[in-house]
């Protein structure tokens, strides 16, 4: 089964330690090879989403020193940086870039987490407990390999930006169309 949807978790996962506790780490080592994959299966055509516990604007205030500019945040299609369940949270990523549970990819170092992830959506792969060969086995994998890279490849995380700023007018619309008399 093709995955054409990667969900990442923040802390401890995209980046080492608590952003919001100034425990960060170094980006050296998984960090850095996780960011590099990450960017090239966005060329295979791969959505990239962020799912986390976290201050949303906190975030996304400090994203560029968080990731000291090794990835933007534009890279991912859509993320969901709330204290929602994880699994209410990528069914509705889902449902927005109209993909079914075995088209995604969730990495997250949380055990818990990725325990909850699998019995509330089967299908999902989940990964996370080997963050050191996230690189070797998410490039390597059959389940993200493209036969071929094209430019629109390289083009599918744009296009579900105007599709999803679409579908959020017309949901202003019809709330203003109900809305009146």
């Amino acid at each position: 089964m093709l995955r054409e949807l990667l969900v990442v978790d923040l802390e401890d996962t995209l980046w080492r330690g608590v952003a919001a506790e100034g425990t960060l780490g170094i980006l050296e080592g998984w960090p850095m090879g996780f960011m590099e994959a990450l960017l090239f299966l966005k060329k295979r055509g791969i959505l990239l989403a962020i799912i986390s516990k976290n201050d949303e604007r906190f975030i996304l205030a400090n994203w560029k020193n968080i990731v000291q500019g090794q990835i933007a945040l534009t890279d991912f299609a859509v993320y969901k940086i709330n204290f929602r369940s994880k699994i209410e949270n990528l069914a509705e990523i889902l449902r927005e870039v109209n993909l079914r549970p075995q088209n995604a990819v969730m990495v997250d170092d949380n055990p818990v987490e990725r325990a909850a992830i699998q019995a509330g959506l089967p299908g999902v792969r989940v990964l996370g407990s080997q963050l050191y060969y996230l690189k070797r086995i998410l490039l390597w994998s059959p389940e993200t390999q493209q036969p071929a890279i094209t430019r629109e490849s390289g083009q599918k995380t744009k296009m579900v930006h105007a599709q999803l700023q679409r579908e959020s007018v017309r949901k202003l619309v019809r709330q203003a169309e109900r809305g009146k008399p």
